[in-house]
């Protein structure tokens, strides 16, 4: 039998899948089973492509998946919106749209469809409201078990889309980010990747090559990048090699539509291909693994259970009830203590949000001084008419953004691991209770309760921890937020073009010194302008931002105490009822204790040959 199927069968064994539930009583573990059931069953995994807009993610898939000209790659602006391409079982194409109210609706696949959905000109801010669409295409080189998500570029993340494109980095197992030569990687490429990076288990980055570049630069793009990319893994606390992929899609569009297999060779797109398809066969055993852990982690717990169980029912069950009565009296004080602390907790990390906030208003402010300082600069040298002046506002503010995400990434960070450590003695001090709350003859040596077994796992917002490296990635996880499309709000972007129009009028030839003072001072202004709304506007923005990310990050920490509280105080309730019924009839209870311990045993004993 397959691991998949053995697998399978475990998380279909009806008397295993009770025991896990009654045992745990636990909503979010019922989902959990399901989620994992479904991978299993789905038997697929998701590759997404990243990158900054107009990086050309698009266009790769086109020539690597596609193998046609059917993914938009003109558009403006993308609405954010994940495009899946999957194999056709029978070699037919066909489009699905997926609505955010749970409707779908087929279209044919072609370039038109979907620039109809993915075309901010046709679906501006996405008033269709679409959540994501699925491609189904015949592919020589897709594999009916590995699906490509084409998602947005990162200036193209808007608020109402976020939630559908973090889940699909929560859901994916391997990545491509696209880099460019000509600009490296930039300040906000770094915050992608450091949210993207310790996610995902296996992340490919490629380089676009593209036409007029020479070798040279790109090689130094590569050197550059490939420095980046190792302070960037460094910060996140990850060990991965770094391989840059150089491909020239524009020539691998070419060489595929024309099936032109020397051109398709030359533009390095085979070498990307050959990577992709040696880690495809290794994938779905790292996956099956990490779902045989999990259930090897709570079959454990439930052999303790019925361990105990079995050590109860062996003594004088009177004597047991009356010192589990005694011993949950005296935990019912112990949960109020826990819970007096946890409030404690709350008051204290609401002064360190304010700490935190306080601390962003002023970086933001220094921050403000200091490149709009440089863009004055600029301005008295001469660039404060037209395009010119445009550009450089723009990239002044991109550059703001950048730092401003990087340091929230860093304050992000320390507050997370400052609120965490409190929450540790918490539940070491609960820890430190559950061994002591015991006769002297436990059964079974209770294990001490740990952060990051009480937290949930994947998906919540405290599914990253693991040190510094958690911090991270729950900073780059609220920083993506911040995309340049949410910070530079309506009017900002706007203000830059108007800007250069306003300054790129002719003024006549009165005083040629005169009227370029004048022209100065009025760039000055209005550069000024720009740069303090836009910075008002980020500001703003992140101090919203943590505050939700604050109470996200308070109610999981609630929930999960809340959770660990209520399985003991279960735990308590189902021994003492236990012990009950069998003084009814003995014998059938212990033989049910026996049966489910036996069920236990039998999960492990499988789980184990899987783990070989």
């Amino acid at each position: 039998m397959e691991t998949k199927d053995r697998l399978l069968k475990i998380l279909n064994d009806e008397l295993f899948i009770d025991l896990l539930l009654k045992k745990n009583e636990d909503q979010d573990l019922k989902q959990a089973i399901e989620s994992r059931k479904q991978s299993l069953e789905a038997g697929k995994l998701y590759v997404a492509v990243f990158g900054i807009q107009g990086a050309g993610k698009s266009s790769l898939l086109n020539a690597l998946v596609a193998e046609d000209d059917i993914l938009p790659v003109e558009a403006d602006e993308t609405t954010c919106i994940p495009v899946e391409l999957h194999k056709s079982k029978n070699g037919d194409r066909k489009g699905e749209i997926y609505y955010q109210d749970g409707k779908r609706e087929e279209i044919a696949v072609t370039r038109d469809k979907l620039d109809r959905f993915v075309n901010n000109e046709f679906n501006p801010e996405n008033e269709l409201e679409v959540d994501h669409i699925k491609i189904h295409i015949p592919s020589s080189f897709l594999r009916e078990d590995i699906v490509f998500v084409d998602l947005p570029g990162v200036a193209s993340l808007r608020e109402g889309n976020q939630e559908t494109t973090l889940r699909y980095i929560a859901s994916c197992t391997g990545s491509i980010f696209l880099l460019r030569t000509v600009p490296p990687i930039t300040k906000l490429e770094a915050v992608l990747l450091k949210m993207v990076l310790p996610q995902i288990s296996h992340n490919f980055f490629v380089q676009n090559h593209w036409t007029g570049e020479s070798q040279r630069e790109l090689e130094n793009g590569i050197e550059h990048n490939k420095k980046v990319l190792k302070k960037v893994l460094e910060q996140c606390n990850l060990e991965t090699e770094i391989n840059i992929i150089a491909v020239q899609i524009k020539e691998a569009i070419k060489g595929t539509y024309m099936e032109d297999k020397e051109l398709r060779k030359s533009s390095g797109i085979e070498n990307l291909e050959r990577m992709l398809s040696s880690s495809f066969n290794n994938w779905q055993e790292e996956v099956f693994r990490g779902i045989a852990l999990w259930l090897n982690s709570h079959t454990l717990e439930i052999k303790e259970y019925y361990v105990q169980q079995k050590k109860d029912l062996s003594k004088d069950v009177d004597e047991v009830i009356e010192n589990l009565q005694k011993q949950h009296e005296d935990y019912q004080q112990k949960r109020r203590e826990i819970e007096e602390k946890f409030a404690k907790l709350k008051d204290n990390t609401y002064k360190i949000e304010n700490r935190a906030k306080s601390e962003m208003r002023n970086f933001i402010k220094q921050t403000q001084r200091s490149e709009l300082d440089k863009l004055i600069a600029k301005i008295s040298q001469g660039i404060y008419d037209g395009d010119y002046l445009k550009r450089s506002v723009e990239d002044t503010i991109k550059e703001i953004q950048g730092i401003i995400a990087e340091e929230l990434q860093f304050k992000l960070e320390d507050l997370t691991i400052e609120i965490l450590e409190d929450f540790k003695d918490i539940i070491e001090d609960m820890s430190d209770y559950k061994r002591n709350m015991t006769d002297g003859d436990r059964a079974v040596e209770i294990e001490a309760l740990k952060v990051e077994k009480v937290l949930p796992g994947a998906g919540g917002v405290l599914g990253f921890l693991g040190g510094k490296a958690a911090g991270a990635k729950a900073a780059a996880l609220v920083a993506a937020a911040f995309s340049p499309a949410g910070w530079v709000v309506g009017g900002i972007a706007i203000a830059g073009a108007v800007l250069g129009s306003i300054l790129g009028k002719k003024l006549g030839s009165k005083g040629k010194k005169e009227i370029e003072k004048r022209r100065i001072s009025k760039a000055r202004r209005m550069a000024k302008k720009s740069v303090k709304n836009a910075c008002k506007k980020i500001s703003k923005s992140i101090m919203t931002e943590i505050d939700k990310y604050i109470n996200n990050l308070v109610d999981e920490l609630e929930k999960a105490l809340k959770r660990e509280l209520d399985n003991t105080e279960n735990e308590f309730k189902q021994r003492i009822a236990k012990l009950k019924e069998s003084k009814e009839n003995r014998e059938k209870v212990l033989e049910e204790t026996q049966l489910k311990l036996n069920k236990a045993k039998d999960v492990l004993k499988e789980l184990d040959q899987i783990l070989v």
